[in-house]
């Protein structure tokens, strides 16, 4: 089977990584082409793509209205010959001339994506039941959900019992505020370093638009002591080293699933996470968690206090593990998504 996919750039959100998980697990037994319309691309991401996959790169420049790059886009997927266009984001299907919209395919990656284009595709997909709610309630269509999926025997999980001098958490993904509400997780430190917590430490990993505002706002808290931004890491780094850590927080505003948490719960770590229905949906699943209320910097330390007063223990359960690997294993990911693709046929 010839498999395109479309994506606007390769950056390294959770999109574009787990991307790369699927081209290189499909390249595997199938022809593989990545279409990167746009000139925004990690090179040490792409470097991370199977020499198996055909990209093509077509460097447009981002909200540009000159027509070349689209026209070369539909020529070479017209010599690719795609039997499937996998696309990742919704406004990709307007870049495909008419004849090849009926083999276009999306995965909606998150909540509250607008619905205009969505009728132009073949088949949707919603990477949790928390996205297939919120598309279907607000444009009655229905989507397919096919959970995103983790490399379990890349994590390294945690042995042993923790350091009870240090608490260590840890917050990975892109750094931006708006979205990622990092800057709700400082707040929180700020009150618990007031009321005496000075054994917790923070990293973040990962760069983006808001690095600059979350350092700043570090200093003004008086946190320079407390939390670390060790900037942008791949996944083998991150695989390696969520061991490391007592508690992964995830205080996103806008979170369809949240494949960092899935990640952290196989390591072995606590997660405590924004309740947002797509990471409710992982930890109430996976029985393995705890979550405070969106934007609340209060709720989110008097959780983290909590879990310090419990002394939560770090070794995954092994009903955890073994729900977490039947759900949101890559394998499965990959699979699911075959065989969705062989119903177009």
């Amino acid at each position: 089977m010839n498999i395109a996919h479309l994506i606007f750039s390769l950056n390294t959100g959770g999109t574009e990584t787990m991307l790369v998980d699927i081209l290189n697990r499909q390249s595997e037994s199938h022809s593989v082409a990545l279409f990167i319309i746009n000139d925004q691309v990690n090179e040490g991401l792409l470097q991370q793509i199977s020499g198996k996959v055909k990209v093509v790169r077509l460097n447009r420049k981002e909200g540009a209205r000159n027509p070349m790059p689209l026209l070369r886009l539909n020529r070479a997927l017209w010599r690719f010959d795609p039997e499937v266009i996998h696309c990742h984001n919704h406004k990709a299907v307007n870049m495909l001339r008419l004849s090849l919209r009926k083999k276009a395919l999306l995965t909606l990656h998150t909540t509250n994506v607008p619905v205009t284009n969505l009728k132009k595709y073949a088949k949707l997909f919603a990477i949790s039941r928390a996205v297939q709610t919120d598309v279907h309630n607000r444009s009655g269509l229905s989507t397919q959900v096919i959970y995103n999926g983790v490399d379990f025997d890349a994590v390294v999980e945690k042995k042993g019992p923790a350091d009870p001098a240090v608490f260590r958490i840890v917050q990975v993904g892109r750094l931006d505020h708006e979205v990622k509400g990092q800057h709700i997780l400082l707040e929180a430190l700020k009150i618990l370093k007031e009321q005496g917590h000075n054994h917790i430490r923070l990293d973040f990993i990962g760069e983006g638009v808001s690095t600059l505002h979350l350092v700043q706002l570090r200093a003004a808290l008086g946190l320079d002591d407390v939390v670390r931004f060790l900037g942008a890491r791949d996944r083998k780094y991150i695989y390696q080293h969520l061991q490391d850590y007592n508690l992964l927080v995830q205080p996103s505003f806008v979170e369809g699933f949240g494949l960092t948490i899935v990640e952290a719960i196989a390591a072995g770590l606590h997660v405590l996470v924004s309740d947002l229905d797509g990471p409710m949906e992982i930890i109430r699943a996976a029985q393995r968690g705890d979550y405070f209320k969106t934007g609340d910097s209060r709720s989110l330390a008097g959780s983290i206090n909590a879990i310090l007063e419990r002394k939560v223990e770090t070794t995954i359960p092994p009903a955890a593990k073994l729900y977490v690997r039947q759900n949101f294993d890559i394998a499965h990911t990959v699979n699911h998504y075959l065989n969705a693709y062989k119903t177009l046929k």
